[in-house]
């Protein structure tokens, strides 16, 4: 074994082993909203952000496996699945549906494919949610208002998400080398 392939394998350990502890992280995070109730978009996104943590530190595969483990441990360890539905249909993907994003489409056309990634899992939470039996009658007749006013907060979730992503660059550059 030469010292090169030594290497390569001590850093696939490290971002195997980093994001194996990134999705533990993200399966307790996910765990206090049955503490806290309220806290169950809060948690699944900061879940999400711990996947972005992956992504730059070690990359799209780490972080990939990472959300798949996480999203996975929480489907069947958690007691309350709704944070664990969020995290594994949005919150969980997004940071590599964004990178990809703002990577391959320029201008607006980046901004229509997240807008058509968030609205492609709204419908899908919506149609899981006929599928299960779970009641929107509160929702029925504004539904379009509803549609709206999430686009908007997604909207400036996606604004954060690039500001967050921008201070953990510029001013934890260190972690990332």
């Amino acid at each position: 074994m030469t010292l090169y392939e030594g290497r390569g394998s001590l850093v696939k350990t490290t971002a195997i082993t980093g994001g194996g502890l990134m999705a533990a992280a993200a399966v307790v995070l996910m765990t206090l909203p049955h503490l806290f109730p309220s806290l169950t978009l809060t948690c699944a996104a900061m879940a999400g952000f711990l996947v972005l943590f992956v992504m730059m530190k070690w990359g799209v595969k780490p972080a990939l496996l990472c959300y798949l483990t996480a999203g996975t441990l929480a489907l069947l360890l958690l007691p309350q699945k709704e944070t664990a539905l969020e995290f594994l249909l949005f919150f969980g993907l997004y940071p590599l549906v964004k990178r990809w994003a703002e990577l391959r489409v320029r201008g607006l056309l980046c901004w229509g494919v997240k807008f058509l990634y968030f609205n492609a899992t709204l419908l899908l939470a919506w149609l899981l949610c006929g599928l299960l039996g779970i009641p929107l009658v509160e929702m029925e007749d504004q539904l379009w208002w509803f549609a709206g006013a999430f686009n908007l907060v997604y909207l400036l979730y996606d604004v954060s998400f690039t500001r967050v992503m921008q201070l953990l660059l510029t001013r934890y550059r260190r972690l990332f080398e």
